[in-house]
């Protein structure tokens, strides 16, 4: 199953899940302990990738920040799109 880690006070936070609500993209939310829950939250993020939150763990993957799970939770879910469509150049 996916996992959320946040700061329920971080409006980065907020707007990840306000994108995966949107979505209607299934996840499980784990508060982060600023200090206390670093360590495991290093231990949980893959190698390459710099454990900040709010951080999508989906499938061993990690999606760190608001827009990077926001482009995540579109690309997963249903609903109206949230950016424009990708061109290529």
């Amino acid at each position: 199953m996916r996992t959320l880690h946040g700061l329920s006070y971080s409006p980065w936070t907020e707007k990840t899940r306000w994108a995966l609500d949107h979505h209607r993209v299934a996840y499980r939310y784990r508060e982060h302990l600023p200090l206390i829950g670093e360590p495991l939250l290093r231990w949980r993020t893959p190698r390459g990738v710099r454990p900040a939150v709010p951080l999508l763990i989906d499938e061993g993957e990690a999606f760190p920040g608001s827009f990077v799970i926001a482009r995540r939770a579109e690309e997963l879910g249903q609903g109206s799109h949230s950016f424009p469509p990708r061109t290529s150049r």
